[in-house]
């Protein structure tokens, strides 16, 4: 359902632009990628040195912390001025980044472009919530996560193409004026959040709304499902790369068939919210989750039969249908958690962003740090993060 006269711009372009907003984050990682190799060489550091990871590390440190920040802001202020207020700051982080004379100095403005982040992050989920709830909300949050699916598929390519032209601070000056233009743009939004529906800003009501989320069986269940669901899509983002290198000896076609996944998943995210309007977010939920049971068996079982090396093409299927089921799974999720909290939408959003981010990341980050020469250990991990995924929501269902 949709908030009359919530919005000035029709659902197509809505859905446009929730999914820009949400990219910021893809762009800010995805873009930088090729340049790693540069940003070593330009601060005269060894070709295989591991401290410029933590470009990547402290944003995603910045963008956990951001979001629990903005949450409550957004819930006192309104949606947009969060959301140009972070804009602002991932722009001065981005900056900042790109004119660092040293590494520590570019890790600071790194954290401070994550944080900045945070901000649209948060309110992307917020806004949605304002115009939608149920179905409705479950069915445009589907086809955003597939319009979104395309950042990380094409943002490589874009990084690349930016440090053709010599430099590797042209894909982070990339990542700038994409935020720029998704800044101009949100001018068509409208404010979502009337002032009567705002809670004041103070630490004593951030307490109340924070446990006001929490509070919510369902709520929390649906989160600590996302959170196990991004914990095994971790090792496939960390990973992949490595395996196909070490194991499969196709480094060089690493980008082609990651860049294909992407777009499965992209066209499955769309054509899920065709079946959520038809048969319910639910029964679609269902379907998803028995999909992803039956497929990560299939996939530990033919992994362990093997000695940790199953045919590429087994490896590449099976992954990418895990992969798929997760981002579908994710969008109604999202939904769900969101659905009895939608007064305190800001908060809500900044907790499922948190926990999601953090507590996945951890998790995930552990089984990729033993993945090397063989495949069972990302296989096994898919397993235990479903079955812990699929316990969390049968968990949150039994909420009264």
């Amino acid at each position: 359902m949709t908030s009359a006269g919530s919005h000035r711009v029709r659902e197509g372009e809505f859905v446009a632009l929730i999914a820009f907003i949400t990219a910021l984050n893809a762009i800010a990682i995805d873009v930088m990628l090729p340049a790693m190799g540069a940003v070593r060489e330009s601060f005269g550091l060894a070709p295989d040195a591991t401290e410029v990871s933590l470009i990547v590390t402290v944003f995603l440190a910045g963008l956990g912390f951001g979001q629990y920040i903005f949450g409550p802001i957004t819930d006192a202020f309104g949606r947009k001025p969060v959301l140009y207020g972070g804009v602002v700051l991932y722009l001065a982080g981005a900056a900042g980044t790109i004119m660092a004379p040293t590494l520590p100095a570019m890790i600071v403005f790194r954290f401070l472009w994550g944080l900045g982040a945070g901000g649209p992050r948060v309110v992307s989920r917020a806004i949605v919530r304002d115009r939608y709830h149920g179905d409705e909300m479950a069915r445009v949050l589907a086809v955003v996560s597939g319009v979104f699916m395309i950042a990380p598929a094409v943002a490589p390519t874009i990084g690349q193409a930016m440090l053709s032209f010599g430099s590797w601070r042209y894909p982070f000056l990339f990542s700038a004026m994409f935020a720029a233009a998704v800044g101009l743009w949100s001018i068509r939004l409208k404010e979502t959040l009337p002032g009567d529906r705002r809670i004041s800003f103070s630490v004593r009501n951030t307490i109340s709304s924070t446990r006001e989320v929490l509070r919510h069986r369902k709520t929390t269940g649906m989160t600590l499902a996302m959170m196990f669901g991004f914990s095994a899509f971790i090792p496939y983002l960390g990973s992949s790369q490595l395996i196909y290198e070490e194991i499969y000896g196709r480094a060089d076609q690493f980008a082609y068939w990651f860049g294909l996944a992407a777009v499965f998943m992209a066209a499955a995210s769309i054509g899920s919210s065709r079946l959520i309007r038809r048969i319910g977010s639910d029964r679609v939920l269902n379907g998803t989750l028995w999909v992803y049971a039956i497929v990560a068996v299939v996939f530990a079982a033919t992994t362990v039969a093997s000695g940790g090396h199953p045919s590429f093409a087994s490896f590449y299927t099976l992954t990418t249908l895990l992969v798929i089921t997760i981002i579908i799974s994710r969008a109604i999720l999202t939904s769900a958690a969101m659905e009895d909290v939608g007064h305190v939408a800001g908060t809500a959003s900044a907790m499922i962003g948190t926990v999601t981010l953090v507590g996945g990341s951890v998790l995930g980050s552990a089984v990729a740090a033993i993945v090397s020469t063989s495949v069972t250990p990302f296989a096994l991990g898919f397993l235990a993060f479903g079955l812990l995924m699929i316990g969390s929501v049968v968990w949150a269902r039994q909420a009264a």
